[in-house]
């Protein structure tokens, strides 16, 4: 291309986005541009209107693969190309103002969590010793100091990798918690690219808790400041800048605190890591995710050895239909956390476990029958292969409040059967679709007997099969059972 020819596309490119961000900031609220560093519910930029991402900030990084909205089933995450939250695209979620934009969602409720009114959720890291921070929000703060280096994703998993003035590398590598299918975690690892030492590092989340029915009404819970030293400021308002060098402010609640509000509101960490050397790291997980009822979202955090945590729950008085607009008033949202608990959390940040972890569960021996789960079966079969190998497969419809999935053998069809998977297989279908799932077991020389069971939110289970495979050898097959049909 030729320079005159290039510099014109460039400009026919520029011009739109010159013009577009000139038009946003001239609307923007005198607090903003004048560098205000808390938006509150009253100035905030948004108050339910979609905002562009060109719009605030967004950072240089260009790549195609995102945003992206990733699902295990049960949750449902909206990932930014800078790691942050808020995506639009989706279905209407639930409650007196849906929205289609995913930030934090419940598939079983359709509640969305973060995203119905300040799309506020963020992050932000510095080196206080420098005066130097970089950051990533939609409406706290924009995109700041922040250059995108990639972001890969699939179906359920996204990781996002920036750096940050050539000082930070930053890495949020978002996938379905193994522990809990109530969960996403979030790896983030921030390593010190400078060269020199970095002498006081710290990292910022924060988010506006928006939780339906009653979207901007609810009850914000924040545990784990007191026994987590690195824990430098936490409070309820959502609204502030991730900027973890901005000024801060709460509305009305700091440190640990239970079922503040109703209000709008939301939850702010700040931290302090202390020294990082030039070439070394400090890795910690976020946790993000739901439950029908606030019992069910504690045994989550226990299941992953939170250290910190959030809550967001309704303002709700238990009448009427908490999917549209459920009466307000009460504390029964609050207090059983239904239909629906949000859930905020951290582990590795230096802090003590506040949740007992729940007791393992014992393996239950599988019978033919169960009562009946959530799900559709479309089928189930395993199939033997001449290198000594049983491919299992299986395949849902629908999936409603599943868990997942575990699979036994047995050397005869009456006898006894042993699990053969070390984990459950996470669910990864829902209510609108289902999924498809395989295994592969080396079972050596002889007959075997196959069943799936498939395991619900509640622990109510239900058995498939058997499948028969005959292995002549531990390399050879002869033959499998016709395939099973379920409907």
């Amino acid at each position: 291309m030729k320079e005159g020819k290039g510099r014109a596309t460039r400009m026919a490119v520029l011009l739109p986005l010159i013009i577009g961000l000139g038009m946003f900031l001239s609307g923007l609220p005198a607090q903003v541009l004048s560098g205000d560093t808390n938006i509150t519910p009253k100035n905030a930029c948004l108050n339910g209107v979609k905002l562009p991402l060109a719009k605030i900030g967004k950072s240089d990084h260009l790549s195609p693969d995102c945003p992206v909205i990733i699902t295990n089933g049960v949750i449902k995450i909206g990932v930014n190309c800078e790691g942050h939250l808020n995506v639009y695209g989706d279905s209407i979620s639930s409650g007196c103002s849906g929205t289609d934009a995913v930030g934090l969602r419940y598939v079983p409720t359709n509640g969305e969590a973060t995203a119905p009114g300040c799309l506020c959720e963020g992050w932000g890291v510095a080196d206080a010793s420098t005066d130097f921070s970089g950051w990533a929000s939609i409406a706290t703060g924009g995109v700041v100091n922040v250059s995108g280096e990639s972001f890969v994703s699939t179906a359920s998993e996204a990781t996002s990798i920036v750096t940050v003035g050539g000082i930070f590398r930053v890495t949020h590598a978002y996938k379905p918690s193994p522990a809990t299918s109530r969960l996403y975690e979030v790896e983030v690892t921030i390593e010190n690219i400078s060269g020199l030492p970095i002498g006081d590092l710290r990292y910022t989340r924060g988010m506006d808790w928006d939780i339906s029915p009653n979207t901007f009404s609810e009850y914000v819970t924040i545990q784990g400041v007191a026994t987590t030293p690195s824990v430098l400021y936490a409070s309820n308002n959502g609204f502030t800048i991730v900027d973890p060098l901005g000024g801060r402010s709460d509305l009305g609640f700091t440190g640990d605190f239970v079922d503040a509000g109703p209000d709008d509101h939301g939850a702010h960490f700040d931290f302090g890591f202390g020294a990082l050397d030039p070439g070394a790291s400090k890795t910690f997980k976020i946790f993000y995710g739901g439950a029908g009822n606030e019992a069910d979202a504690l045994e989550a955090l226990g299941a992953v050895g939170a250290e910190v945590y959030s809550f967001g729950q309704p303002d709700w008085d238990g009448s009427g239909d908490p999917l549209t607009c459920g009466p307000s008033g009460g504390t029964f949202g609050a207090t059983t956390g239904e239909p629906h608990t949000f859930i905020f959390g951290f582990k590795g940040v230096g802090g003590v476990v506040i949740v007992t972890p729940p007791p393992p569960t014992p393996t239950p021996e599988p019978t033919p029958t169960g009562t009946p789960t959530a799900i559709t079966l479309a089928y189930f079969n395993a199939k033997a292969s001449d290198d000594g190998r049983v491919a299992l497969a299986w395949e849902t419809a629908t999936e409603v409040n599943n868990a997942g999935f575990n699979l036994y053998r047995s050397g005869s069809e009456d006898g006894s059967y042993k699990k053969i998977n070390n984990t459950l297989i996470p669910a990864k279908g829902n209510a609108v679709s289902g999924a498809s799932y395989s295994f592969v077991d080396t079972p050596g020389k002889g007959t075997f007997y196959y069943k799936l069971e498939d395991v619900d939110e509640t622990g109510v289970s239900a058995m498939h099969g058997p499948e028969k495979v005959k292995m002549k050898s531990g390399n050879n097959a002869l033959h499998r059972s016709k395939k099973q049909k379920h409907k």
